[in-house]
């Protein structure tokens, strides 16, 4: 089979309000690692890290959230160099949400675990032997529990349109 760096992604977020005095910023790092056990199946991992703060006269929150994800993804060969895919994946996030009512407070911290799932379709273009461009609708879904009591509990939701680049080899 054929294995690479399969995509991926990389944003930066960043929001400012006058009033109340709110900030609040994130980063998120998607690689995706795959490899094809047929001519149109490939199976993926995808490692995700997600960092959100938000800061608002003087409360602070920051989540952290490591989610490894591993599924298949099915290409549909047009015989050109577009390629539509779709697929899923199923793995455990791991995320830790801090709050701290004022500045210097010693912050409240829960660790939340679970487990999540991702499904996907998009386009790829290759544009060579060894480089590809996929552009992607993924949603991916957490579902999570407070470490320490299970009492508490945590639900994301997120999707939104991504490009990524990628190479194979």
């Amino acid at each position: 089979g054929e294995t690479g760096i399969h995509g991926g992604s990389a944003s930066f977020t960043s929001n400012g309000q006058d009033p109340p005095r709110s900030t609040s910023w994130g980063i998120t790092l998607s690689p995706k690692f795959g490899y094809f056990v047929a001519d149109s199946v490939q199976l993926r991992l995808t490692a995700l890290y997600d960092y959100y703060q938000e800061d608002q006269q003087g409360y602070q929150a920051v989540d952290n959230a490591f989610s490894f994800l591993f599924g298949p993804a099915y290409f549909f060969d047009q015989g050109t160099h577009i390629f539509p895919f779709m697929g899923f994946g199923l793995g455990y996030t791991l995320s830790t949400f801090e709050t701290r009512e004022n500045a210097g407070d010693t912050p409240e911290t829960f660790t939340f675990i679970g487990f999540s799932g991702e499904a996907y379709a998009g386009m790829r273009y290759l544009f060579g032997e060894y480089t590809f461009m996929d552009l992607s609708l993924p949603y991916l879904l957490d579902f999570l529990k407070d470490s320490e009591n299970g009492n508490n509990k945590k639900t994301n939701g997120t999707g939104l349109l991504k490009l990524g680049i990628g190479i194979r080899f």
